[in-house]
């Protein structure tokens, strides 16, 4: 299975990130009446560890949607393929 890989930049600092594209609601209601929620866009992705030591998820930093781009994609066992592989969604 290959899993797309993206690069954005990031909200809060300016700088380029690389990850999981991801989008979850900005807040939750009960009910559709009570409104609708914005969806954010993040990049999740980890940090590394010392060697032979679990790796730490970094969970959403937001980016700005409007430079999402598609750098590659990660297979099931974190191989990485660069641009050549990238497939019309």
């Amino acid at each position: 299975m290959k899993i797309p890989y993206f690069s954005a930049i990031d909200k809060e600092t300016g700088k380029e990130i690389k990850g999981f594209y991801f989008e979850y609601p900005s807040t939750t209601y009960c009910f559709k009446e009570d409104g609708n929620s914005e969806l954010i866009s993040c990049l999740c992705s980890y940090r590394t560890s010392d060697w032979g030591l679990p790796n730490t998820p970094i969970l959403c930093n937001s980016i700005d949607k409007s430079t999402l781009k598609q750098i590659g994609w990660i297979d099931t066992e974190n191989n990485y393929a660069g641009k050549d592989w990238i497939l019309p969604c």
